[in-house]
């Protein structure tokens, strides 16, 4: 097993890997599997594996507290000016140890379109699935072994151990019977994507199955894996990487600002994983970043790249309904009671994420040439209703200047209802992160510009129709009795107009935390990206990026899945290059660049 915590850190490594969470922790075990060579895994959090860590259904607990970077989005104006959270992991595991589990990979024609239209070859669909399958113990009742893996350290299982509620399988019926493009299907990582199922999560045994995983079952000693160590900047000699500067806290409360700087030295390479937020960040705070924005801080430019730029991230939006059927319910005795099913039997809810079911679909709104999905519903056997409550359940917190009082919100909570949650998945508004300081202690400026193109708008009210119409066909045509619409609306008389469902988008559209983009990868001279097409970082030498910030465009899905592959496929590179032995069965060539 790797040396968790160690509290020495060695002056020189072979690799060093920046960010312990979905991408690091992959890639440092994967390069350790080779015994000749030294690496070091630096996380800014620490290690943790506590009881909401492990019941799947703690997940709200754990964000906006002290295992998450508290992250906030620029308020806009197109969404009204409320405060996007962004919860992202500072702990061992990084956000999949505390994200909602959700297992999916997105569209075949993510990829194919990141080859043909980004010019990233290599990485169409084809070439991708191995490094998907490589990483995957599948344990799904329906896997077609075309599409899944056996052997790899990351559990991927129906999510509340295959025993969804009646009202999650009454959904994929309905949707099915809508006719609306989501037919009835029993696997979105495999065949086709398009349609509604069960949920398929990273969870084994009823517990939470975080990256960590791949440090667990490596059964070698050199790999260090330093926590409480937070990269402000890597060392450059020229174009060269040659190591990191770092701070060592003692405790997470500690303040860093009164820490002195250490550096550690890499023989080899530095690979950055600290997602798509923290790695345009330390990249900038380095010198490597856009000219202009550089300048503004005083941080001198070691290379002049579009670092920060292209930010894309997924919306969601809720829709409730009350039904005249039991669902899950919010009241406090229940929640004991789900609690101690767990505890006791490792059965029910809390054994998955409460959301049992969804579906994908491509709508009459996509542009023709873009053929992968572009709306997926998420689907929550409970009445939550209002961003307060899918807030919570989202992100662990209130949504700030909701709309619903109080008084509302108490009169639903403990009733019987269903949750639609649609999401945007390809959306056409773009961001960007950016420093507020040349300070390694200052939290980056976020500007996520929701909704600020108008097709994003209009997906969303489209999802609106597509949620309502699923709700009176099939099944659901007999026991869905009315959906809760927002009283306080200005056009509450008309639900069904125009005008209603604009202020509805504007008003509670947020983040699924899904940021992607910001150190796109492409050629050299397309003007937009920041690494080639093996993740090197143009114009630099010794130096990587493995996360989702990578992306050329966001997936059409949950992105842990997809950061995990690239990181697979990270970690393949490094071996080829350098000659590494790997204890895993490697892809085949044909899945290499």
């Amino acid at each position: 097993m790797a040396d968790y915590d160690t509290t020495s850190i060695d002056p020189e490594y072979d690799f060093i890997v920046v960010g312990g969470g979905s991408a690091g922790c992959v890639v440092a075990a994967r390069l350790a599997e080779d015994p000749s060579v030294s690496v070091l895994l630096l996380e800014a959090g620490q290690a943790a594996h506590d009881f909401w860590m492990r019941m799947p259904g703690g997940y709200p607990h754990l964000q906006r507290g002290h295992y998450d970077w508290q992250l906030e989005a620029e308020p806009h104006p197109a969404t009204n000016h409320h405060v996007s959270l962004w919860p992202r992991g500072k702990v061992l595991g990084g956000s999949s140890a505390i994200n909602a589990m959700f297992y999916v990979r997105g569209h075949p024609e993510n990829y194919n379109e990141w080859r043909d239209k980004f010019g990233c070859d290599g990485w169409g669909y084809d070439d991708v699935l191995p490094f998907f399958k490589l990483s995957e113990n599948c344990r799904l009742r329906n896997a077609d072994d075309k599409y899944h893996g056996r052997d790899g350290p990351l559990t991927v299982s129906d999510s509340a151990r295959g025993n969804p509620h009646p009202v999650a399988k009454m959904f994929i019926k309905a949707a099915d019977a809508a006719d609306v493009g989501m037919p009835a299907i029993a696997d979105y990582n495999g065949k086709q994507q398009e349609g509604a199922s069960t949920i398929q999560a990273t969870v084994e045994r009823g517990e939470r199955c975080s990256t960590v995983c791949f440090l667990d079952k490596l059964p070698v000693h050199n790999l260090h894996v330093a926590t409480l160590a937070h990269v402000s900047r890597v060392i450059t000699q020229g174009n060269m990487a040659i190591g990191v500067a770092y701070k060592r806290a003692n405790t997470d409360s500690d303040d860093l600002s009164k820490v002195s700087d250490s550096v550690v030295y890499a023989r080899k390479e530095v690979i950055l994983c600290a997602g798509a937020v923290h790695t345009p960040t330390i990249l900038m705070l380095s010198g490597i970043g856009p000219r202009e924005h550089l300048m503004e801080h005083n941080i001198p430019v070691v290379a002049d790249l579009p670092v920060g730029k292209n930010l894309e991230d997924h919306l969601l939006m809720p829709i409730a309904f009350k039904t005249s059927v039991p669902t899950y319910s919010n009241r406090p005795l229940d929640g004991l009671s789900y609690i101690s099913q767990y505890v006791l039997l490792r059965r029910g809810v809390a054994t998955g994420q409460g959301c049992e079911a969804m579906s994908f679909a491509r709508t009459r709104l996509q542009p023709h040439d873009e053929k992968a999905t572009d709306l997926q519903i998420h689907f929550i056997a409970a009445l939550l209703h209002g961003n307060d409550d899918v807030m919570h359940i989202i992100n662990g917190s209130e949504k700030r200047g909701s709309q619903y009082s109080a008084k509302a919100l108490a009169s639903l909570r403990y009733q019987n209802g269903i949750t639609f949650i649609p999401v945007l998945l390809q959306p056409h508004s773009r961001g960007s992160i950016r420093l507020r300081s040349s300070s390694p202690h200052d939290k980056p400026l976020i500007e996520a510009n929701y909704l600020q193109d108008d097709h994003d708008v209009q997906v969303l009210k489209h999802s609106m129709d597509l949620c309502r119409k699923i709700a009176k066909s099939g099944p659901f045509a007999d026991v869905v009795t009315e959906e809760i619409t927002d009283r306080n609306s200005a056009f509450k008389e008309a639900p069904e107009s125009d005008e209603y469902k604009d202020e509805f988008v504007r008003n509670n559209a947020f983040t699924i935390y899904h940021p992607a983009c910001t150190t796109r990868m492409g050629p050299r001279n397309d003007g937009s990206s920041v690494v080639d097409c093996r993740l090197r970082v143009h114009g630099m030498q010794r130096l990587r990026v493995s996360d989702c910030g990578v992306m050329p465009r966001v997936v059409s899905g949950n992105t842990n899945a997809p950061t995990i592959m690239i990181a697979e496929r990270c970690a393949a590179f490094l071996r080829e290059q350098y000659g590494l032995s790997a204890a895993a069965r490697e892809p085949t060539p044909a899945a290499r660049l």
